[in-house]
């Protein structure tokens, strides 16, 4: 009886501790996530951002990214309301994970996509060539685009769409930061240009 007690007892210990291992893992995973549309949050994005950069500088790899700004979405937000904002950043957020998944899937097996910030995204792209980040800042902005989310005072477009800057660099030639500042510049040159599109910038030395 004594040996039976204490077998339940361990068997009870080892579920508990097995209960508690997966919460820690749900908590952990729900820390790493943008509340609002699922993506990788900024916390968990920087540091899967350094990691992926050491790794791409080991192997001899480029690293390229896009940043990603959500085009008049102050003026989507006071005209249509905050809940109607909530679900354009949802959508676009599908949209840009839809791309980063199927990239994932090909040649940039790393690519994945974060919410900065407010409007603002990113597709990191460990691994991608030049070329490869300009298709897919292309596929982007078709993509939302496409989803065809109304918005009357996005000049021009009367939808959604978004502005894209691109950038890319050796990691053995220079610091991550300076991918960084490189895309917001070609972001700006997007919306400069007339928004609903991607501008290319080179990485700073």
């Amino acid at each position: 009886d004594v040996l039976r007690a204490k077998m339940k007892a361990m068997t009870r210990i080892a579920d508990m501790r097995r209960r508690l291992s997966v919460a820690n893992r749900k908590l952990e995973n729900l820390a790493n996530l943008d509340g609002l549309t699922g993506l990788c949050n900024r916390r968990s994005m920087d540091r899967r951002v350094d990691a992926a950069w050491v790794t791409c500088r080991d192997a001899g790899q480029p690293f390229g990214l896009l940043m990603i700004d959500v085009d008049n979405f102050k003026k989507y937000n006071d005209h249509y309301g905050h809940q109607a904002g909530d679900d354009c950043l949802k959508a676009v957020a599908a949209a840009l994970d839809h791309v980063a998944a199927d990239t994932a899937a090909g040649p940039v097996p790393q690519a994945f996509a974060a919410r900065y910030g407010g409007e603002e995204f990113a597709v990191v792209l460990p691994g991608a060539t030049p070329a490869r980040a300009e298709q897919l800042a292309a596929a982007a902005v078709a993509a939302v685009h496409a989803l065809e989310i109304p918005h009357e005072l996005n000049a021009s477009y009367q939808v959604v769409t978004i502005s894209v800057g691109v950038s890319g660099m050796d990691p053995a030639t220079g610091e991550i930061g300076s991918v960084f500042r490189a895309a917001d510049r070609a972001l700006y040159r997007a919306k400069d240009g007339g928004r609903n599109r991607y501008k290319i910038a080179a990485a700073e030395n």
